[in-house]
C-alpha cells in the first residue's frame, strides 16, 4: 500500500491543504485503529505507523500555521514583539525568530497563495513591531 510517509505529503496533498480537525480525525482514527489490532494481538505493519507518525507531525505543524497566522493578525493590529512573546509564552527574539520561519516556509510550500508581495509585508511587520 502506498502511504503518506512524510508530514509535508500529508498536510499538502495534491491540490489541497489539509486542515487541523481533518487531520486530527485521521490521526484518531489511524491511532485507534492500530491500537486495536495491537490489543487483538494482530501485526502492525512499519507504513502504518509512519503514516500516523507523519500525520501527526503535520497535525502539529497545521496548528503552527494558525498561530503563526493570528501572529500575523497581532503584528498588523500593532502589537510589539514583546507582547507576543507574553502571548505565545515565548521571548520576543523566539517569536519573531518563529515568525520569520514561517514566512520563509510559507513561500515554499504554497507559492501561489502566499506570494512574494506577502512575504514582504509580513516580514515588514515583523521589523515595525521592533521599534
Amino acid at each position: 500500500m502506498n502511504r503518506p510517509r512524510r508530514p509535508d505529503d500529508v498536510l499538502y496533498p495534491p491540490g489541497q491543504i489539509a486542515t487541523p480537525l481533518l487531520l486530527a480525525t485521521r490521526a484518531s482514527d489511524l491511532g485507534l485503529d492500530i491500537a486495536v489490532r495491537h490489543a487483538s494481538g494482530q501485526r502492525i505493519d512499519t507504513d502504518e505507523v509512519l503514516e500516523l507518525l507523519a500525520t501527526e507531525v503535520a497535525l502539529t505543524q497545521s496548528a503552527r500555521f494558525g498561530l503563526q497566522t493570528t501572529v500575523l493578525r497581532a503584528l498588523r493590529a500593532g502589537a510589539g514583539w514583546r507582547q507576543i512573546g507574553a502571548a505565545t509564552d515565548t521571548t520576543a527574539a523566539q517569536a519573531k525568530a518563529a515568525f520569520l520561519t514561517w514566512v520563509d516556509e510559507q513561500r515554499h510550500h504554497l507559492p501561489d497563495t502566499f506570494t512574494d508581495v506577502d512575504a514582504d509585508h509580513a516580514r515588514s511587520l515583523a521589523e515595525e513591531a521592533d521599534r
